[in-house]
């Protein structure tokens, strides 16, 4: 899977549902099954906590293609993050089963930042 791009910044107050869509690289008919995770950890700044801003746990779904997904039922994992600290840069790793006994992986990173 090339490289992920990151994530636009996430503001310390919001609440941001983020996706990585693995539906543009699995082979057509493939879906992702089982719990996804979803680990996050700090690539810059300081945050004692990282795991603790996930607010709800990674499930499975779909990327709308209007908003840029590949629209595929199935091949997206999906999570919510808030209560950010400001200044720290994330590492998301997402991982999930697929329904051929394989998994999938991948890792992007966003930023919180106060907006400008």
């Amino acid at each position: 899977m090339p490289p992920l791009p990151g994530f636009p910044n996430v503001g310390p107050l919001q609440s941001q549902v983020m996706c990585v869509d693995f539906g543009f690289y699995l082979p057509p008919g493939l879906v992702l099954v089982g719990a996804p995770s979803v680990s996050l950890t700090v690539a810059a700044g300081y945050d004692p906590q990282p795991q603790s801003r996930l607010r709800v746990l990674p499930v499975v779904g779909v990327a709308p293609y209007p908003v840029g997904g590949s629209g595929v039922p199935g091949t997206a994992v999906l999570w919510m993050v808030s209560g950010c600290l400001p200044g720290v840069d994330y590492v998301a790793d997402v991982s999930c089963s697929d329904d051929s006994g394989g998994v999938v992986e991948a890792s992007t990173r966003f930023s919180c930042r106060f907006p400008s």
